[in-house]
């Protein structure tokens, strides 16, 4: 599995998610979603690109490639399981479960969800 930092595994997680939700997605919304410069989003493209997780075309629309697809994929288990165990074990309020989640579940437990994905 590719290594990413926890930055590049927020804006991997954010293509599939925007992917899913509109069937597309362009630099600029992603930019507006993860409240960023545009600058900071072309960066991270290429890095993803580069990782062989995107295929990007400067002002295109950005597609997820099949091992972006499988990445993209285990993040968001994790940040959905992290989410329920919060919410639902702890009582944590969603909204603060979403934002915890998204700190543990990407950054500090990928290797130990990858097992259930």
């Amino acid at each position: 599995m590719v290594e990413l930092s926890p930055t590049m595994e927020d804006y991997l997680k954010e293509v599939y998610l925007t992917v899913c939700d509109k069937g597309g997605v362009k630099p600029g919304d992603l930019s507006i979603r993860l409240n960023v410069s545009a600058s900071s989003v072309t960066g991270a493209l290429h890095l993803l690109a580069d990782e062989g997780l995107i295929e990007y075309v400067p002002y295109g629309s950005i597609s997820l490639t099949d091992a972006g697809m499988r990445l993209a994929r285990e993040l968001y288990y994790r940040h959905s399981m992290v989410t329920r165990f919060l919410v639902d074990v702890l009582g944590v309020e969603i909204e603060t479960a979403r934002e915890s989640a998204c700190r543990l579940a990407a950054h500090h437990f990928s290797g130990y969800f990858a097992t259930f994905c």
